[in-house]
Protein backbone atom coordinates (compact mmCIF):
# COMPACT_ATOMS: atom_id res chain seq x y z
CA UNK A 1 0.00 0.00 0.00
CA UNK A 2 2.60 2.57 0.86
CA UNK A 3 4.79 1.63 -1.82
CA UNK A 4 1.46 2.50 -4.23
CA UNK A 5 1.48 5.60 -2.33
CA UNK A 6 4.89 6.93 -3.56
CA UNK A 7 4.41 5.86 -7.13
CA UNK A 8 0.91 7.99 -7.17
CA UNK A 9 3.13 10.92 -5.87
CA UNK A 10 5.90 10.34 -8.10
CA UNK A 11 3.70 10.94 -11.09
CA UNK A 12 2.56 14.50 -9.62
CA UNK A 13 6.21 15.78 -9.12
CA UNK A 14 6.46 19.51 -10.76
CA UNK A 15 8.15 19.76 -14.33
CA UNK A 16 11.36 19.84 -14.35
CA UNK A 17 11.35 22.18 -17.44
CA UNK A 18 12.93 19.85 -19.72
CA UNK A 19 13.62 20.44 -23.28
CA UNK A 20 10.79 20.10 -25.07
CA UNK A 21 8.45 22.53 -22.86
CA UNK A 22 11.12 24.88 -23.12
CA UNK A 23 11.07 25.10 -26.72
CA UNK A 24 7.33 25.14 -26.81
CA UNK A 25 7.59 28.49 -24.25
CA UNK A 26 9.97 29.90 -26.19
CA UNK A 27 8.18 29.29 -29.65
CA UNK A 28 5.41 30.85 -28.02
CA UNK A 29 6.80 33.66 -26.89
CA UNK A 30 8.52 34.43 -30.39
CA UNK A 31 4.89 34.81 -31.99
CA UNK A 32 3.42 36.49 -28.98
CA UNK A 33 6.84 39.12 -29.81
CA UNK A 34 6.23 39.31 -33.61
CA UNK A 35 2.22 39.91 -33.07
CA UNK A 36 3.35 43.16 -30.77
CA UNK A 37 5.39 44.23 -33.07
CA UNK A 38 3.25 44.15 -35.85
CA UNK A 39 0.38 45.94 -33.94
CA UNK A 40 3.26 48.68 -32.45
CA UNK A 41 4.27 48.74 -36.42
CA UNK A 42 0.67 48.94 -37.80
CA UNK A 43 -0.54 51.71 -35.00
CA UNK A 44 2.82 54.11 -35.76
CA UNK A 45 2.27 54.02 -39.52
CA UNK A 46 -1.39 55.02 -39.09
CA UNK A 47 -0.91 57.19 -36.11
CA UNK A 48 -0.29 61.27 -36.84
CA UNK A 49 -0.33 62.90 -33.01
CA UNK A 50 -0.41 66.22 -34.60
CA UNK A 51 -3.38 65.62 -36.04
CA UNK A 52 -4.60 63.71 -32.50
CA UNK A 53 -7.41 66.19 -30.78
CA UNK A 54 -8.08 65.48 -26.96
CA UNK A 55 -11.39 66.13 -26.57
CA UNK A 56 -12.76 67.03 -23.35
CA UNK A 57 -16.65 66.47 -22.00
CA UNK A 58 -17.79 69.36 -23.21
CA UNK A 59 -16.78 69.26 -26.79
CA UNK A 60 -13.35 71.30 -25.94
CA UNK A 61 -10.01 70.42 -26.96
CA UNK A 62 -7.57 69.82 -23.90
CA UNK A 63 -4.12 71.73 -23.71
CA UNK A 64 -2.80 67.88 -23.93
CA UNK A 65 -3.66 68.20 -27.64
CA UNK A 66 -1.72 71.59 -28.61
CA UNK A 67 0.58 70.20 -26.55
CA UNK A 68 0.95 66.92 -29.04
CA UNK A 69 -0.05 69.08 -32.10
CA UNK A 70 3.05 71.77 -31.37
CA UNK A 71 5.63 68.59 -30.73
CA UNK A 72 7.85 69.52 -33.95
CA UNK A 73 10.48 66.48 -33.00
CA UNK A 74 7.99 64.29 -33.14
CA UNK A 75 5.67 65.52 -36.38
CA UNK A 76 8.45 65.26 -38.06
CA UNK A 77 9.96 61.87 -37.25
CA UNK A 78 6.47 60.82 -38.02
CA UNK A 79 6.46 62.66 -41.39
CA UNK A 80 9.91 61.23 -42.60
CA UNK A 81 8.57 57.79 -41.61
CA UNK A 82 5.70 57.95 -43.84
CA UNK A 83 7.91 59.33 -46.68
CA UNK A 84 10.29 56.64 -46.67
CA UNK A 85 7.12 54.06 -46.53
CA UNK A 86 5.46 56.26 -49.82
CA UNK A 87 8.50 55.55 -51.65
CA UNK A 88 9.27 51.98 -51.10
CA UNK A 89 5.42 50.48 -51.98
CA UNK A 90 5.88 53.46 -55.07
CA UNK A 91 9.41 51.99 -56.83
CA UNK A 92 8.82 48.81 -57.90
CA UNK A 93 11.39 49.06 -60.14
CA UNK A 94 14.10 49.28 -57.26
CA UNK A 95 15.84 47.36 -54.94
CA UNK A 96 16.81 48.00 -51.69
CA UNK A 97 19.79 49.94 -49.92
CA UNK A 98 21.17 49.25 -46.57
CA UNK A 99 21.02 52.80 -44.40
CA UNK A 100 24.70 52.59 -43.75
CA UNK A 101 25.51 53.62 -47.35
CA UNK A 102 25.04 56.32 -49.87
CA UNK A 103 21.95 55.80 -52.44
CA UNK A 104 22.04 53.68 -55.13
CA UNK A 105 24.98 51.62 -53.64
CA UNK A 106 25.92 48.68 -51.23
CA UNK A 107 28.72 46.62 -50.44
CA UNK A 108 29.89 44.12 -52.76
CA UNK A 109 32.53 41.80 -51.20
CA UNK A 110 34.48 39.05 -53.51
CA UNK A 111 34.21 35.55 -52.59
CA UNK A 112 37.36 34.32 -53.31
CA UNK A 113 37.63 30.57 -54.38
CA UNK A 114 40.63 28.52 -54.36
CA UNK A 115 43.80 29.52 -56.64
CA UNK A 116 42.41 33.18 -56.80
CA UNK A 117 43.44 36.51 -54.88
CA UNK A 118 41.56 38.88 -52.87
CA UNK A 119 40.72 42.02 -54.14
CA UNK A 120 39.62 45.26 -52.59
CA UNK A 121 35.86 45.60 -52.27
CA UNK A 122 33.78 47.72 -54.34
CA UNK A 123 29.79 48.77 -54.21
CA UNK A 124 27.20 47.76 -56.40
CA UNK A 125 24.40 49.97 -57.62
CA UNK A 126 20.88 48.26 -56.10
CA UNK A 127 18.67 51.17 -56.45
CA UNK A 128 17.51 52.51 -59.98
CA UNK A 129 16.01 55.74 -58.77
CA UNK A 130 18.76 57.76 -59.26
CA UNK A 131 20.13 55.94 -62.49
CA UNK A 132 17.38 56.24 -64.97
CA UNK A 133 17.15 59.95 -63.76
CA UNK A 134 13.95 59.91 -61.42
CA UNK A 135 12.21 62.19 -64.18
CA UNK A 136 9.19 61.76 -65.95
CA UNK A 137 9.33 62.36 -69.54
CA UNK A 138 8.70 66.01 -70.30
CA UNK A 139 5.71 67.52 -71.85
CA UNK A 140 8.44 69.29 -74.40
CA UNK A 141 9.32 66.39 -75.54
CA UNK A 142 6.19 64.38 -76.21
CA UNK A 143 4.91 68.21 -77.68
CA UNK A 144 7.17 68.14 -79.83
CA UNK A 145 8.48 65.05 -81.45
CA UNK A 146 10.32 66.51 -84.53
CA UNK A 147 12.01 68.84 -82.67
CA UNK A 148 15.56 67.70 -82.81
CA UNK A 149 17.03 70.09 -79.88
CA UNK A 150 14.91 68.64 -77.81
CA UNK A 151 17.00 65.61 -75.24
CA UNK A 152 15.57 62.24 -76.08
CA UNK A 153 14.05 61.08 -72.58
CA UNK A 154 15.73 59.04 -70.37
CA UNK A 155 13.25 56.01 -70.21
CA UNK A 156 11.45 56.13 -73.67
CA UNK A 157 8.04 54.84 -73.55
CA UNK A 158 8.75 52.39 -76.11
CA UNK A 159 10.07 50.11 -73.77
CA UNK A 160 8.38 47.40 -72.28
CA UNK A 161 10.69 45.44 -70.10
CA UNK A 162 11.55 41.56 -70.65
CA UNK A 163 12.08 41.02 -74.41
CA UNK A 164 11.96 37.57 -76.53
CA UNK A 165 15.63 36.86 -77.37
CA UNK A 166 16.41 34.81 -80.56
CA UNK A 167 19.64 32.93 -80.16
CA UNK A 168 19.21 30.85 -83.65
CA UNK A 169 21.51 31.23 -86.22
CA UNK A 170 20.62 34.25 -88.77
CA UNK A 171 22.81 35.48 -92.00
CA UNK A 172 23.36 39.09 -91.83
CA UNK A 173 21.80 39.83 -94.83
CA UNK A 174 18.87 39.22 -93.01
CA UNK A 175 20.06 41.28 -90.00
CA UNK A 176 20.90 44.15 -91.97
CA UNK A 177 17.09 44.24 -93.67
CA UNK A 178 15.96 44.67 -90.21
CA UNK A 179 17.60 47.94 -89.84
CA UNK A 180 17.44 50.20 -92.34
CA UNK A 181 17.83 53.23 -90.46
CA UNK A 182 21.52 52.19 -89.73
CA UNK A 183 24.03 53.95 -91.53
CA UNK A 184 27.17 52.39 -93.12
CA UNK A 185 29.61 51.92 -90.33
CA UNK A 186 27.35 51.21 -87.45
CA UNK A 187 26.40 54.71 -86.96
CA UNK A 188 22.76 55.36 -85.45
CA UNK A 189 21.02 58.71 -84.36
CA UNK A 190 17.27 58.84 -83.27
CA UNK A 191 15.13 61.34 -85.65
CA UNK A 192 12.87 62.35 -83.34
CA UNK A 193 14.93 64.01 -80.51
CA UNK A 194 18.70 64.99 -79.45
CA UNK A 195 19.90 61.68 -77.65
CA UNK A 196 22.09 62.98 -74.07
CA UNK A 197 25.36 61.31 -74.92
CA UNK A 198 27.47 60.04 -77.75
CA UNK A 199 28.07 56.08 -77.15
CA UNK A 200 30.89 53.42 -79.06
CA UNK A 201 29.74 49.89 -78.74
CA UNK A 202 32.96 48.17 -78.81
CA UNK A 203 33.02 44.49 -79.76
CA UNK A 204 36.12 42.29 -79.33
CA UNK A 205 35.86 39.24 -81.61
CA UNK A 206 37.88 36.68 -83.38
CA UNK A 207 36.51 33.98 -85.47
CA UNK A 208 32.62 34.59 -83.91
CA UNK A 209 30.54 35.36 -86.98
CA UNK A 210 27.96 33.55 -85.99
CA UNK A 211 27.40 35.16 -82.57
CA UNK A 212 28.38 38.44 -84.21
CA UNK A 213 24.96 38.27 -85.83
CA UNK A 214 22.86 36.71 -83.19
CA UNK A 215 23.71 39.49 -81.06
CA UNK A 216 23.26 42.51 -83.00
CA UNK A 217 19.72 40.80 -84.35
CA UNK A 218 18.65 41.58 -80.99
CA UNK A 219 20.71 44.19 -79.13
CA UNK A 220 20.11 46.59 -82.20
CA UNK A 221 16.50 46.94 -82.13
CA UNK A 222 16.87 47.39 -78.02
CA UNK A 223 19.33 50.58 -78.52
CA UNK A 224 17.19 52.46 -81.40
CA UNK A 225 14.38 51.76 -78.87
CA UNK A 226 15.93 53.31 -76.17
CA UNK A 227 16.70 56.69 -78.48
CA UNK A 228 20.80 56.39 -78.36
CA UNK A 229 23.08 58.09 -80.55
CA UNK A 230 25.80 54.93 -81.20
CA UNK A 231 28.25 53.40 -82.90
CA UNK A 232 28.68 49.56 -83.13
CA UNK A 233 33.13 48.74 -83.49
CA UNK A 234 34.18 45.07 -83.79
CA UNK A 235 37.72 44.71 -82.92
CA UNK A 236 38.94 41.72 -84.64
CA UNK A 237 42.49 40.31 -83.64
CA UNK A 238 44.84 38.61 -86.25
CA UNK A 239 45.96 35.48 -86.38
CA UNK A 240 47.94 33.41 -85.11
CA UNK A 241 48.12 35.96 -82.06
CA UNK A 242 47.05 35.00 -78.56
CA UNK A 243 43.95 36.47 -77.91
CA UNK A 244 44.20 39.77 -76.10
CA UNK A 245 40.72 40.64 -75.06
CA UNK A 246 41.64 43.51 -72.69
CA UNK A 247 44.73 44.94 -74.66
CA UNK A 248 41.26 44.72 -77.65
CA UNK A 249 39.01 47.48 -75.37
CA UNK A 250 41.98 49.64 -75.14
CA UNK A 251 42.17 49.13 -79.21
CA UNK A 252 39.03 50.33 -79.79
CA UNK A 253 38.90 53.00 -77.00
CA UNK A 254 41.77 54.72 -78.95
CA UNK A 255 40.21 53.77 -82.74
CA UNK A 256 36.87 55.39 -81.80
CA UNK A 257 38.22 58.62 -80.44
CA UNK A 258 40.06 58.68 -83.95
CA UNK A 259 36.84 58.97 -85.61
CA UNK A 260 34.50 60.82 -82.84
CA UNK A 261 34.17 62.64 -79.59
CA UNK A 262 32.43 59.89 -77.75
CA UNK A 263 31.39 60.53 -74.64
CA UNK A 264 30.18 57.07 -73.38
CA UNK A 265 32.37 53.35 -74.11
CA UNK A 266 30.35 49.95 -73.47
CA UNK A 267 32.64 47.06 -73.95
CA UNK A 268 30.38 43.96 -75.12
CA UNK A 269 31.14 40.35 -75.64
CA UNK A 270 29.06 38.80 -78.12
CA UNK A 271 27.76 36.21 -76.52
CA UNK A 272 25.83 38.32 -73.80
CA UNK A 273 22.25 39.06 -75.24
CA UNK A 274 20.49 41.40 -73.13
CA UNK A 275 16.59 40.32 -72.33
CA UNK A 276 15.24 43.41 -70.49
CA UNK A 277 15.41 46.86 -72.26
CA UNK A 278 15.38 48.38 -69.29
CA UNK A 279 18.46 47.55 -68.81
CA UNK A 280 19.81 51.25 -70.08
CA UNK A 281 23.20 51.51 -72.33
CA UNK A 282 24.48 54.59 -70.72
CA UNK A 283 27.44 55.91 -68.50
CA UNK A 284 26.96 57.10 -65.10
CA UNK A 285 29.27 58.76 -62.40
CA UNK A 286 30.76 55.44 -61.64
CA UNK A 287 31.76 52.35 -64.04
CA UNK A 288 28.59 50.34 -64.87
CA UNK A 289 28.60 46.40 -64.63
CA UNK A 290 25.22 45.16 -66.82
CA UNK A 291 25.27 41.76 -65.92
CA UNK A 292 23.67 40.92 -62.90
CA UNK A 293 22.63 37.37 -64.15
CA UNK A 294 23.11 34.85 -66.86
CA UNK A 295 21.89 32.39 -67.86
CA UNK A 296 24.66 29.96 -68.22
CA UNK A 297 25.21 30.72 -64.39
CA UNK A 298 21.28 29.99 -63.67
CA UNK A 299 20.98 34.27 -63.77
CA UNK A 300 23.35 34.42 -61.34
CA UNK A 301 26.99 35.28 -61.43
CA UNK A 302 30.32 33.27 -60.70
CA UNK A 303 31.40 35.36 -57.68
CA UNK A 304 29.84 38.97 -56.11
CA UNK A 305 32.99 40.54 -57.82
CA UNK A 306 32.67 39.75 -61.26
CA UNK A 307 32.57 42.61 -63.72
CA UNK A 308 32.97 40.74 -67.24
CA UNK A 309 30.52 40.84 -70.07
CA UNK A 310 28.91 43.96 -70.53
CA UNK A 311 31.03 47.24 -69.00
CA UNK A 312 30.43 50.69 -69.40
CA UNK A 313 32.87 53.93 -68.68
CA UNK A 314 32.54 57.16 -69.54
CA UNK A 315 35.62 58.78 -71.33
CA UNK A 316 37.07 60.15 -68.01
CA UNK A 317 36.93 57.35 -66.07
CA UNK A 318 38.73 55.27 -68.50
CA UNK A 319 41.38 57.14 -68.93
CA UNK A 320 41.54 57.51 -65.47
CA UNK A 321 42.17 54.14 -64.28
CA UNK A 322 44.36 54.07 -67.46
CA UNK A 323 42.68 51.71 -69.58
CA UNK A 324 42.44 47.79 -68.89
CA UNK A 325 45.58 45.66 -68.87
CA UNK A 326 47.55 44.42 -72.36
CA UNK A 327 49.44 41.86 -70.68
CA UNK A 328 46.81 38.92 -70.53
CA UNK A 329 47.47 36.97 -73.00
CA UNK A 330 44.82 33.69 -73.04
CA UNK A 331 41.62 33.29 -71.46
CA UNK A 332 41.31 34.70 -67.10
CA UNK A 333 42.36 37.47 -65.40
CA UNK A 334 41.37 40.96 -67.36
CA UNK A 335 37.99 41.14 -65.81
CA UNK A 336 39.34 40.74 -62.15
CA UNK A 337 42.36 43.34 -63.16
CA UNK A 338 40.05 46.01 -64.35
CA UNK A 339 37.95 45.93 -61.37
CA UNK A 340 40.89 46.23 -59.21
CA UNK A 341 41.77 49.31 -61.23
CA UNK A 342 38.35 50.99 -60.95
CA UNK A 343 38.37 50.41 -56.90
CA UNK A 344 41.93 51.71 -56.99
CA UNK A 345 41.06 54.98 -58.54
CA UNK A 346 38.83 55.47 -55.51
CA UNK A 347 35.44 54.59 -58.35
CA UNK A 348 32.60 51.88 -57.17
CA UNK A 349 30.88 49.44 -59.29
CA UNK A 350 27.43 49.35 -60.19
CA UNK A 351 25.25 46.67 -61.43
CA UNK A 352 21.73 46.77 -62.20
CA UNK A 353 19.28 45.05 -60.16
CA UNK A 354 18.38 41.45 -60.84
CA UNK A 355 15.46 40.97 -63.09
CA UNK A 356 17.01 43.94 -65.19
CA UNK A 357 20.60 43.22 -65.78
CA UNK A 358 19.49 39.36 -67.56
CA UNK A 359 21.59 38.40 -70.22
CA UNK A 360 21.00 34.91 -72.05
CA UNK A 361 24.06 33.21 -73.52
CA UNK A 362 25.36 30.94 -76.14
CA UNK A 363 27.06 27.98 -75.28
CA UNK A 364 30.56 27.58 -77.01
CA UNK A 365 33.88 26.07 -76.77
CA UNK A 366 37.16 28.29 -76.05
CA UNK A 367 38.67 29.28 -79.01
CA UNK A 368 41.60 28.49 -80.73
CA UNK A 369 44.35 30.49 -79.31
CA UNK A 370 42.76 31.57 -76.70
CA UNK A 371 44.13 29.13 -73.62
CA UNK A 372 44.08 29.87 -70.13
CA UNK A 373 47.04 32.79 -69.23
CA UNK A 374 49.13 30.56 -66.54
CA UNK A 375 50.22 34.20 -65.08
CA UNK A 376 46.85 35.35 -64.73
CA UNK A 377 46.43 34.70 -60.45
CA UNK A 378 50.06 36.14 -60.30
CA UNK A 379 49.27 39.50 -62.50
CA UNK A 380 45.96 39.85 -60.35
CA UNK A 381 47.72 40.71 -57.16
CA UNK A 382 49.81 42.94 -58.66
CA UNK A 383 47.41 45.00 -60.69
CA UNK A 384 47.66 48.06 -58.45
CA UNK A 385 51.09 48.18 -58.31
CA UNK A 386 51.81 48.42 -62.31
CA UNK A 387 48.52 50.18 -62.80
CA UNK A 388 49.84 53.58 -63.87
CA UNK A 389 52.99 52.18 -65.69
CA UNK A 390 50.92 49.78 -68.02
CA UNK A 391 47.34 49.87 -69.82
CA UNK A 392 46.06 52.36 -72.11
CA UNK A 393 49.34 54.71 -72.30
CA UNK A 394 51.40 51.51 -73.85
CA UNK A 395 48.88 49.98 -75.82
CA UNK A 396 50.99 49.03 -79.22
CA UNK A 397 48.99 47.69 -82.11
CA UNK A 398 49.32 47.81 -85.91
CA UNK A 399 45.70 48.70 -87.94
CA UNK A 400 45.91 45.96 -91.14
CA UNK A 401 42.15 46.71 -92.09
CA UNK A 402 39.07 48.80 -92.01
CA UNK A 403 36.13 47.80 -93.23
CA UNK A 404 32.87 49.92 -92.53
CA UNK A 405 30.01 47.43 -92.97
CA UNK A 406 26.19 48.35 -92.97
CA UNK A 407 26.28 47.21 -89.30
CA UNK A 408 29.58 48.08 -87.71
CA UNK A 409 32.87 49.12 -88.43
CA UNK A 410 35.38 46.07 -88.55
CA UNK A 411 38.88 46.90 -87.58
CA UNK A 412 41.41 44.40 -87.64
CA UNK A 413 44.59 44.85 -85.66
CA UNK A 414 47.84 42.78 -85.06
CA UNK A 415 49.12 42.60 -81.84
CA UNK A 416 53.13 41.61 -81.44
CA UNK A 417 52.93 39.43 -78.36
CA UNK A 418 56.97 39.49 -78.27
CA UNK A 419 56.81 43.43 -78.24
CA UNK A 420 54.51 43.47 -75.86
CA UNK A 421 55.57 41.48 -73.02
CA UNK A 422 59.51 43.23 -73.40
CA UNK A 423 57.49 46.22 -72.75
CA UNK A 424 55.65 45.12 -69.39
CA UNK A 425 57.41 46.95 -65.95
CA UNK A 426 60.02 45.75 -64.39
CA UNK A 427 57.86 44.29 -61.42
CA UNK A 428 56.29 41.70 -63.18
CA UNK A 429 58.75 41.21 -65.73
CA UNK A 430 59.80 37.86 -63.84
CA UNK A 431 55.48 37.00 -63.44
CA UNK A 432 55.35 37.12 -67.58
CA UNK A 433 58.68 34.53 -68.23
CA UNK A 434 56.05 31.61 -69.33
CA UNK A 435 54.50 33.52 -71.37
CA UNK A 436 57.75 34.75 -73.32
CA UNK A 437 58.41 31.62 -73.87
CA UNK A 438 55.13 31.60 -75.93
CA UNK A 439 56.20 34.49 -77.74
CA UNK A 440 59.32 33.16 -79.07
CA UNK A 441 57.57 30.25 -80.48
CA UNK A 442 54.95 32.68 -82.08
CA UNK A 443 57.85 34.81 -83.95
CA UNK A 444 59.31 31.17 -84.94
CA UNK A 445 55.76 30.61 -86.30
CA UNK A 446 55.49 34.04 -87.56
CA UNK A 447 58.87 33.75 -89.79
CA UNK A 448 57.69 30.15 -90.89
CA UNK A 449 55.05 31.85 -92.25
CA UNK A 450 56.78 35.21 -93.57
CA UNK A 451 59.27 32.42 -95.59
CA UNK A 452 56.14 30.41 -97.15
CA UNK A 453 54.24 33.43 -98.01
CA UNK A 454 58.06 34.57 -99.90
CA UNK A 455 58.06 30.95 -101.48
CA UNK A 456 54.21 31.37 -102.76
CA UNK A 457 54.97 34.79 -103.71
CA UNK A 458 58.37 33.85 -105.96
CA UNK A 459 56.47 31.20 -107.83
CA UNK A 460 53.66 33.35 -108.39
CA UNK A 461 56.21 35.74 -110.22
Amino acid sequence: MRRRRIQALSLCRPCNFCGSCRTEVIAALCLIALAANYLIFIQFKTFKPWEYKAVASDGSETPQSNRVKNDSRIRDKVKNKDKVLKERNSTDNEAPVENNFPKQEVPVGRNVTENETPIAKGQVDKDMKDEEGGQEDSKETTEHPANKTVLCPEKPAELVGFVNTNLTDVSLSTVEAKYPAIQKGGNYQPNDCQAREKLALILPCRNRTAHLNILLNNLLKILIKQKLDFTVFVIDQEFPTTFNRGMLFNVGYLEALKRDDYDCFIFHDVDMIPTNDFCLYKCTHNPRHFLSGVSKWHYGLPYKGYFGGVVAFTREQYQKINGDSNLYFGWGGEDDDLRARILNKGYSMLRYPKFIGRYDTMSHKRDSGNQANPARFTLVSKAKERQDEEGLNTTIYKVTEVVEAKLYTKIKVFINMTQVIQGAPVSVRNVVRVLLEDAKAFDAQMRMMGLRFQSSKQKDG
